[in-house]
């Protein structure tokens, strides 16, 4: 098939899930602009020299040489991006500053650029659908973690990303993935912007960061242009061109730019023949404008051949002319930078991306070990996490983890607490706010789970930092069964030494807590959870209380120990926990930490919230549970005569000052007469005096109050004197 024949199908490819009413072309709002031809590459050498002459510019002659391949007006680019002498003697240039943690970024101003000139959307995995990448979880991509670092030569850093590869066939598998994640194939898919690219063309610049692919089995090194934000638009835009679905848009994407296989090895296209075909669907976009009512074919490739871009081309570290040496961070804050306040991310994920700076500085201030941080920003899966530290090979830890590596260092000089305040400008931040910041983390191996968004919600409530999780410092036990491992803390929390139990009580506070919340066992504080009657029913509990505060009333009991104990097991192994009595019986029947035995004589389980808020404060939960049955008791007593008659005569003196007041106030325009006729007003009188009369001669008398002088007045009066 020729150029054009493939530029004319590009309509032709339907997704065979529509239905034809979803096949109605969208509104055209703006037109198609008209494309000039790519340049030669031997025009382009002046336009990449220029940038490399500009000394803010940290880029190897292969990566600036894909940054000007692509452009759809290299004599703007030029301009915006070669140097120019500035008043005080020094060059200056049109580049944009961007504040990272590290230091500055420099980022070129909006230019259009062809996509299918070695652009790629997010093979990285930073973040697709507000979502971080994950592998703790149980359900997680074909793909492991991108090995994603810095790009470093001879020269040192550059301000380039290097992502490790197997083989071609590998990033061509990131890049399909990356579609799937970013816009998937569904009615209910927020962030398609199809259609909107089809209306008007992509609006918003693309933020590209350049990439360096090495591959392991020894395949020379390429360059591409990845998408750091903007990355919506950019499979959009491919979808928009091929007209299907997100299958044919990323084969579309894969075929373009890497290539395609050719017997054992990669067939890529060159830039010249990239240019070619360019060419010939400029030509076809350009001719089909000349028409009166635009063809879809040449509002398809007229809309979808270029979108605007600024890309990423240098940085040095602060106050210094060292360049950046961790891209990664930097790309994340540049994504902060634009997605902060004005954002469609939910807090979930703002949250997540405070959290990887915060984690990142701690790990390179040794606060954190590299392996921690590793596990914690979810780069390893559960087992690697045991084979790593020597935890049990459960998510359940990975929890865990992230509360004792946040907390643990909190008090040291220049630990983790100030690290936090500085992160998240917090002065003195409670248990609240940590849980809050460190909830999407934290739980971040249970993204699959239906329950995430509760056991979030508890988190943000303060989650599992019970009093001796935040106070003191503790580790967590080693050992490769989980539930063996939560049967030797157990142990220590009863029987150990002073600083075993304090040890094993925190474990269990964090480890037993998070799996209530996660189970649905412990919930999220509110006043609507309260019961009304006092009965034990689903989603209500007898008194008000923060999870971490349920948390530390279970870690005072045994019964509450082992009720946490329990929890946690039942979450390892998926049954249901077991209930234990936390006080002695007056009569000697059961002791605290005793089984909960039920009618048939067997071991209670837990099935409610109510059970383990009951046995975090039995005594509370007791007065709560009489209090809310006395008073639905009241609720429902049939009220006596006296009480319904002083209750109608209160309610009628009320309405007869409201009618008065009323029609006093609209007496100011229509006269008296609004009252009616004298001898109406009269009788209403007459009555009124007659209630007053005997409410006075046989109601209450007012009781007597003795004029005493109040000696502690007259003491303030002289201290302030």
């Amino acid at each position: 098939m020729n150029i054009q024949q493939s530029v004319q199908n590009l309509g032709s490819e339907k997704n065979p899930q529509k239905t034809e009413s979803d096949r109605t072309f969208p509104v055209l709002k703006h037109r198609p602009p008209h494309l000039a031809p790519p340049p030669a590459a031997k025009t382009l050498a002046p336009v990449r020299a220029a940038l490399l002459k500009n000394p803010d510019v940290n880029l190897p002659d292969d990566a600036a040489g894909i940054v000007t391949a692509g452009l759809a007006d290299p004599a703007r680019f030029r301009m915006l991006t070669e140097t120019h002498p500035g008043p005080n003697g020094q060059s200056t240039s049109l580049l944009n500053r961007k504040r990272v943690s590290e230091g500055v970024m420099f980022v070129t101003p909006q230019h259009d650029r062809l996509i299918d000139m070695a652009v790629l959307p997010d093979v990285g995995g930073a973040r697709w659908a507000h979502t971080l990448h994950n592998q703790l979880d149980v359900v997680v991509a074909s793909l492991p973690v991108a090995k994603l670092s810095t790009a470093t030569e001879s020269g040192g850093a550059w301000a380039m990303l290097q992502l490790d590869v197997e083989d071609h066939e590998e990033l061509a598998d990131r890049i399909v993935e990356a579609f799937h994640k970013t816009v998937p194939d569904l009615a209910t898919t927020g962030n398609d912007y199809t259609d909107s690219i089809l209306q008007s063309g992509v609006k918003e610049p693309i933020l590209l960061v350049v990439m360096k692919v090495v591959f392991a089995n020894n395949s020379d090194p390429e360059y591409y242009l990845v998408s750091a934000d903007g990355n919506s638009r950019l499979v959009s835009l491919w979808k928009g061109r091929t007209g299907g679905n997100v299958d044919e848009a990323a084969a579309a994407c894969v075929r373009a730019v890497i290539g395609a296989p050719s017997g054992k090895s990669w067939k890529r296209a060159t830039q010249r023949q990239t240019r070619d075909r360019l060419t010939a669907q400029i030509d076809i976009v350009n001719k089909g404008l000349a028409e009166t009512e635009l063809t879809e074919n040449t509002i398809r490739a007229g809309h979808t051949l270029t979108a605007p871009c600024v890309v990423v081309v240098g940085g040095h570290a602060t106050d210094s002319d060292d360049p950046i040496t961790d891209m990664v961070a930097a790309r994340e804050d540049l994504i902060a930078t634009i997605h902060t306040d004005a954002t469609p991310w939910s807090e979930e994920a703002q949250a997540e991306q405070g959290m990887s700076r915060f984690l990142r500085r701690a790990a390179a201030k040794n606060l954190i070990t590299s392996d921690e941080y590793r596990i914690i920003e979810g780069f390893c899966t559960p087992s690697e996490m045991h084979d790593l530290i020597g935890v049990p090979p459960h998510r359940l830890w990975a929890t865990a983890l992230t509360v004792r590596a946040v907390l643990n260092p909190w008090y040291v000089a220049d630990g983790t607490g100030a690290l936090f305040r500085e992160e998240f400008n917090y002065k003195n931040p409670r248990r609240i706010e940590i849980g809050r910041q460190i909830a999407s983390t934290a739980l971040s191996g249970y993204r699959s789970s239906q329950s995430l968004p509760l056991a979030v919600n508890a988190y943000s409530d303060g989650g599992s930092l019970a009093r001796i999780v935040w106070d003191f410092r503790w580790e967590l036990e080693t050992g490769d069964d989980p539930v063996d491992v939560l049967d030797v803390i157990l142990d220590k929390a009863l029987n150990g030494s002073p600083a075993d139990k304090i040890n094993a009580k925190a474990q269990l506070g964090v480890l037993g807590g998070t799996a209530a919340m996660l189970d649905g066992l412990l919930t999220r504080d509110r006043g609507s959870k309260m019961t009304n009657d006092g009965k034990r029913t689903p989603r209500k509990v007898p008194f008000r209380s923060r999870p971490y505060l349920i948390i530390d009333s279970l870690l005072d009991t045994k019964g509450g120990l082992r009720t946490l104990h329990s929890i946690a097991v039942g979450h390892v192994r998926n049954k249901p926990a077991k209930r234990f009595h936390s006080r002695d019986a007056a009569d000697g029947a059961f002791h605290d930490g005793d089984p909960f035995l039920d009618a048939a004589g067997a071991h209670a389980s837990i099935e409610l919230e109510w059970d383990v808020v009951v046995t975090a404060d039995t005594k509370r939960a007791d007065d709560a549970i009489a209090a809310a049955g006395n008073d639905q008791g009241e609720k429902n007593k049939p009220k006596d005569q006296t009480a319904l008659l002083r209750q109608q005569m209160q309610a009628g003196a009320k309405e007869v000052l409201k009618a008065v007041t009323q029609l006093a106030i609209l007496s100011g325009k229509g006269g008296a007469d609004v009252f009616g006729s004298f001898e109406a007003v009269d009788q209403v009188k007459t009555q009124l005096q007659d209630a007053r009369d005997k409410l006075n001669s046989m109601g209450p008398k007012p009781p007597v109050i003795l004029d005493d002088e109040d000696d502690e007045d007259d003491n303030a009066t002289e201290v302030d004197s």
